[in-house]
């Protein structure tokens, strides 16, 4: 898996205090719970990568030429989104149909690139790149 993002780059997404709340779980503290966002960061970076395996792209993902901003957008977002949700609180508000929102703009965006309507400047796959399809004989 790659190392895509940082915390500051979730909270550059959705804001510092919003992060130091969503990755506590009781709701009790002030403080960031690292743990919890160390998981979101895995499970969004796992997703966007596997969303990708078996692709033209090599993956973990490698910049050619530009930093992959793309890829860091979408991981921050679904991190911010994971962590949001896993809380095991309700709102009475429209955040987490906001985040849905979101989620469903991502995953778009996500398909666009694999549908090949858009292009990441990142390494192709090949038979040596990790990750890369393997043909079987």
């Amino acid at each position: 898996m790659g190392a895509y993002i940082t915390q500051v780059d979730i909270e550059n997404s959705y804001g510092i205090a919003n992060v130091c709340k969503w990755s506590n779980v009781d709701g009790t503290t002030t403080t960031v719970n690292l743990a919890r966002i160390a998981t979101a960061i895995a499970v969004a970076e796992n997703h966007v990568e596997n969303r990708f395996r078996g692709g033209k792209y090599a993956i973990p993902f490698v910049a050619l030429s530009f930093p992959l901003y793309v890829v860091k957008d979408w991981c921050a977002k679904l991190a911010g989104i994971w962590l949001y949700e896993h809380r095991g609180l309700w709102d009475q508000n429209d955040e987490g149909n906001l985040l849905e929102d979101m989620r469903k703009r991502v995953e778009n965006e996500i398909d666009k690139y694999l549908a090949g309507e858009a292009q990441l400047d990142a390494q192709l796959a090949t038979s040596n790149s990790p990750g890369a399809p393997v043909a079987l004989r």
